[in-house]
């Protein structure tokens, strides 16, 4: 009896963890797009890559995909520099979490992070000119 309400405590556990995860994401979406509307690029990519932080600890996968179009629309905004910044000063690193993104939900990702790394190229290849 003890075993049964342990087991089914542990699943509502887990159940309210991935819920938290994906409301702070849904949070952190929803800063990003107010930031990114008032052409606060830098720091709406920041909030954009901690939201998929969060959602890629979830199922909310609509989200997640929706959050790395944003990335890519941000990025056509950004310097090498911006990115740089944001890792350095924000402790975000954007292949960080793509690697994590990768590892974690390969059947969704690929493409996407295949986008936002040629996009990164892009900035490196403009700053070294």
């Amino acid at each position: 009896m003890v075993a049964k309400l342990e087991s089914k405590l542990a699943e509502h556990e887990q159940k309210l963890e991935k819920a938290t995860l994906s409301l702070n994401g849904q949070i952190m979406q929803l800063q990003a797009n107010s930031l990114f509307q008032n052409e606060k690029y830098k720091e709406a990519f920041r909030d954009y890559c901690l939201a998929v932080s969060f959602y890629t600890e979830t199922d909310d996968i609509p989200n997640l995909s929706r959050v790395i179009e944003c990335i890519k629309s941000c990025l056509n905004h950004l310097t090498k520099d911006d990115v740089l910044s944001i890792k350095v000063v924000d402790n975000v690193d954007i292949a960080e979490v793509l690697n994590d993104l990768q590892e974690k939900k390969p059947t969704i990702s690929g493409a996407m992070i295949v986008d936002i790394r040629e996009k990164l190229y892009e900035l490196r290849k403009q700053a070294d000119k």
